[in-house]
């Protein structure tokens, strides 16, 4: 009975780590200057970990970031700066984000991206523009 309590219990755990785990390579390295946001209140709801934010990519005046929460991962885009106008999406697997201006960005957080297509447009390894 011990054996089988012991065997479940790792079981558990493996599924709880595979769960928080992601794909996205800046997670491995530690939080720089650059990856810092400072995330208006509205964003307290998602329980977004401030500590897990990094920094992706720019394009045409739009940074690009991940950051950990308690829905899984975030895609953050921000405008020129201005973090209070900033648009984000959370989840798992694919994550995708558009409206208010913004470009129409997905992130592949938990396997490879899918062959890009001719509308779509790599930042990174994980991170696509669509247009």
């Amino acid at each position: 009975m011990r054996k089988l309590a012991a065997v479940v219990a790792m079981a558990v755990l493996v599924l709880l780590t595979g769960c928080a785990a992601s794909g996205i390579s800046e997670f491995d390295r530690e939080q720089r200057a650059a990856d810092k946001l400072d995330l208006p209140s509205r964003y307290d709801d998602v329980q977004v970990d401030s500590d897990s934010t990094r920094w992706l990519a720019e394009r045409d005046g739009v940074d690009f970031y991940a950051a950990q929460s308690a829905d899984g991962t975030c895609l953050i885009l921000v405008k020129g700066g201005d973090v209070d106008g900033s648009l984000a999406g959370c989840g798992s697997g694919e994550v995708g984000v558009s409206g208010l201006g913004f470009p129409t960005v997905h992130l592949y957080v938990d396997g490879p991206p899918p062959a890009p297509t001719e509308s779509m447009i790599e930042l990174t390894s994980h991170l696509y523009v669509f247009e």
